[in-house]
């Protein structure tokens, strides 16, 4: 069974919550992949917590600096300022977003 390694914690001032790593998450993570370089190795369960553990860490990566990154306002030349989400979104509806 797998263990619920999340703490959400709600943010202030919104009624959103916001998903954190915890330390007891990290501690897990690093444990399994220094027992994986053992001689004796990972049994499967303990494969299969590691890989859902390493996407939860990446989603949950993923989305703290989405949240970081949003946060920031470009200053224009003219003066004006645009957050980056706003930025985005124009660039996204316009077709002018490349990968």
């Amino acid at each position: 069974m797998r263990k619920n390694y999340w703490k959400m914690i709600p943010s202030l001032g919104t009624l959103e919550n916001k998903i954190y790593m915890n330390e007891e998450l990290i501690r897990r993570i690093n444990e399994l992949a220094r027992k994986s370089k053992t001689p004796e190795g990972l049994t499967e369960e303990e494969r299969a917590e590691q890989d859902a553990l390493r996407k939860d860490y990446i989603r949950a990566f993923r989305e703290n600096l989405r949240r970081e990154i949003e946060r920031i306002d470009i200053k224009n030349p003219d003066g004006s300022v645009t957050s980056v989400k706003e930025r985005h979104d124009q660039k996204f509806k316009k077709g002018e977003w490349e990968e």
